[in-house]
């Protein structure tokens, strides 16, 4: 008995919506860290050393500069189409280093895609709270940071790999499907938040709830 109220009380933490949510988390961290490496390198070779540098340089900013803004974006468009909108920009960009390796076009489409990577964190961060268990959600944030962390540990020099056995476009190529092809599996998540949270049920006691005291005692406490 004992050990059936227990398990009542722990709802699971891997669900089939955390499932989708880990496919999308895979995808954002693919498409960020494969070309990470490659497209310093191949910026280099096509426009010199410092558009290398400025490649990279351009990814970083607009990832910390679009922080500020991203969670008015999320709270307007709702979870599914900030985080679509921001795997499309984190992976579509990537195609134009197919035609062109000017230094513009690779410091643009590494603008493109920082903005893309801060709405997907920024978006799915929020979204990956809202799936887990309330009583439950450190040790889902910490499964989700795992799922996260191991996958841009393989991203970052499986590009490097893949430049040198296949070239360039391959890199490129996979960059760009990875994060848009799991745009597929977002209509499968929520939109916004459950109305639950967001809406206080009507009659409610505003204010913290009084402790019920035992039989016989007041249920203020001990006197102070």
């Amino acid at each position: 008995m004992i050990t059936t109220t227990r398990a009542a009380a722990r709802p699971p933490i891997v669900t089939g919506a955390l499932l989708v949510r880990m496919a999308t988390v895979v995808a954002s961290s693919i498409g960020f860290f494969l070309p990470f490496a490659v497209v310093p390198e191949y910026a280099e070779r096509s426009a010199g050393a410092t558009a290398a540098g400025a490649a990279n340089a351009a990814l970083l900013v607009t990832t910390v500069a679009v922080e500020l803004a991203a969670p008015a974006l999320v709270a307007r468009l709702g979870y599914r189409w900030a985080l679509g909108l921001g795997l499309l920009a984190l992976g579509g960009p990537t195609l134009v280093l197919l035609t062109s390796s000017d230094a513009a076009a690779v410091i643009a489409v590494s603008a493109l895609r920082g903005v893309g990577f801060t709405v997907t964190v920024v978006a799915g961060g929020a979204l990956t709270a809202e799936l887990l268990p309330a009583e439950r959600r450190g040790e889902g944030l910490a499964l989700v940071g795992l799922v996260s962390g191991v996958s841009a540990l393989l991203a970052l020099p499986a590009g490097s790999w893949l430049a040198q056995v296949a070239g360039y476009e391959a890199v490129f190529v996979a960059t760009a499907a990875v994060p848009v092809l799991s745009v597929l599996t977002v209509p499968f998540l929520p939109g916004r938040p459950a109305v639950a949270e967001r809406t206080p049920v009507r009659g409610a006691r505003r204010g913290p709830p009084r402790c019920s005291g035992t039989p016989g005692r007041s249920d203020r406490g001990p006197p102070g």
